[in-house]
């Protein structure tokens, strides 16, 4: 982006309080309520559609993951019917599980230790790693899909730190595919790792192995379904999630770091649109297409400085928007433009992200706007 482009500044600053509307609002939690259904599921009764969506998927990934890495151990949970409601819940399901893909004769365990902790984190979706520490003899790779009948809306609308009311009515990805996407992060992404990565890592090559992961969430969708709106919700959600999350803290944490890569995945996400025959590839052509992707965007000491920088100028920018001055922007160009650059490059993309799911604030849908040179064009 050229300095030129900048000559609608005070269209541009007068938008930029769209990007964080609504941020106080409170998130609609479905913690209960799928606590109950699980108790309920777990007596017996039928699955309903998204269920049976859900355990399907399950299974479907059981499977990949296992042929495609043969040597390495996956369980692939499905919430419909392994019971984790509690630590001893945990370590009676998954070491069963383990053995069932253990080479026969491997008596392995899961310790008691090893469960609890395990009992923290199982609401999410995610990976997790046991080996011998744990009480297994070999590596097991533990997938955590999406929580039952999850609505993509309220997922998003919660780390949006918004209401769902406010989330368009139609987001181009229906559960299903979002459930699939999680899963293509967390198998074919976290799942597909080299062990080492599973050692503490600085905080750059930990995002970087986010970063990857997420190249297989969009590789994945656009190989089973081949809907390049529900790849493009991925990368939408990360840039949005990065400057509405915790806005009010005027530092950043590294939860939101963790997923803040927003021009490199934009660059993934043409590479992979680009891929032919997406579609007709096995699944070892798809983790080998995934790393191929990743290796030349991979995120370095050094882009991770300076895209850290960049967030923080570009939260900061918003929030002397919401207060009426443009004291950081017109600084950073004076004593920075490189760094403006790269503070606005992330301000245009979330535009473009806010666009896709949040309604404008009614207040703001006609004095607001910004002009025809700074709407991001899209790179896709």
């Amino acid at each position: 982006m050229h300095m030129l482009d900048l000559h609608r500044i005070e269209d541009f600053l007068k938008a930029l309080p769209l990007l964080v509307a609504h941020v106080d609002d409170a998130a609609e939690s479905t913690a209960d309520w799928q606590a109950k259904r699980l108790e309920a599921l777990f007596s017996g009764i039928p699955l309903n559609e998204r269920e049976q969506e859900h355990s399907a998927l399950s299974w479907e990934f059981q499977n990949r993951v296992q042929h495609l890495f043969p040597k390495r151990i996956f369980i692939v949970i499905n919430r419909t019917q392994d019971d984790l409601s509690s630590p001893k819940k945990i370590q009676d399901t998954l070491t069963k599980k383990y053995r069932t893909h253990a080479p026969p004769g491997d008596s392995s365990r899961l310790n008691g230790k090893r469960a609890k902790s395990m009992f923290e984190g199982i609401r999410y979706p995610s990976c997790d790693m046991i080996s011998r520490t744990d009480g297994m003899k070999q590596t097991c790779m533990v997938i955590y899909p999406r929580n039952i009948n999850s609505d993509p809306v309220i997922d998003f609308a919660s780390w949006f730190n918004a209401s769902a009311s406010h989330l368009k009515s139609f987001i181009p990805v229906s559960g299903n595919e979002f459930d699939r996407m999680n899963l293509h992060h967390e198998t074919f992404g976290h799942g597909t790792e080299p062990l080492e990565s599973w050692s503490p890592l600085p905080a750059y090559k930990a995002r970087d192995c986010e970063f990857r992961a997420d190249i297989a969430a969009m590789a994945g969708i656009l190989h089973d379904t081949g809907n390049r709106n529900a790849a493009k919700a991925w990368m939408f959600f990360r840039e949005l999630y990065a400057l509405r999350a915790d806005f009010q803290n005027t530092s950043l944490n590294d939860d939101i770091l963790l997923y803040a890569y927003s021009s490199q995945l934009r660059k993934a996400f043409t590479e992979l649109e680009k891929t032919p025959n997406i579609q007709s590839m096995d699944d070892v052509a798809l983790v080998a297409l995934i790393n191929r992707v990743h290796a030349p965007l991979s995120i370095t000491l050094q882009e991770n400085r300076r895209h850290k920088t960049a967030l923080s100028h570009a939260r900061t920018i918003i929030r002397d928007a919401t207060q009426g001055h443009d004291t950081t922007f017109h600084k950073l160009s004076r004593k920075n433009p490189e760094q403006l650059m790269d503070a606005v490059e992330i301000l245009k993309n979330a535009m473009e992200a806010h666009a896709f799911f949040i309604n404008p604030a009614p207040h703001m849908q006609k004095t607001h706007k910004p002009g025809p040179h700074l709407v991001p064009k899209s790179p896709i």
